[in-house]
C-alpha cells in the first residue's frame, strides 16, 4: 500500500528518500487533502515501465493471434522466439 504525505513533508528530504528506497512504492503527495504529486526511487520508476512494457507486448501478441489465422506448434513458436534479439 502507497504511502501518503502532505506536501510539506517535502521539505525533509532525507525522511523522503529513505522512505522512497526503503519501501520501493510509489509516495502519494497530497495539497489540502488531494492528491497531487507522487514520489518515488528511480529503481520503482524502471520496475513500473518494466511492467508496463511487458503488459503491453501481451495486449500486442493476442492482438496479432486474433488477427493471424494460423496457429504455431510449441517447438516452432520456441524455437522463433530464441532468435529476436533482446535489448
Amino acid at each position: 500500500m502507497s504511502q501518503i504525505r502532505p506536501i510539506k513533508d517535502l521539505r525533509n528530504t532525507n525522511e523522503i528518500f529513505e522512505l522512497c528506497r526503503a519501501k520501493q512504492e510509489p509516495i502519494l503527495i497530497t495539497t489540502k487533502g488531494y492528491g497531487d504529486l507522487v514520489v518515488m526511487s528511480i529503481n520503482t520508476y524502471a520496475h513500473l515501465l518494466e511492467g508496463d512494457y511487458r503488459n503491453h507486448s501481451i495486449h500486442v501478441a493476442i492482438a496479432n493471434d486474433a488477427l493471424m489465422d494460423k496457429r504455431l506448434e510449441a517447438k516452432a513458436c520456441l524455437s522463433s522466439l530464441r532468435r529476436i534479439p533482446i535489448e
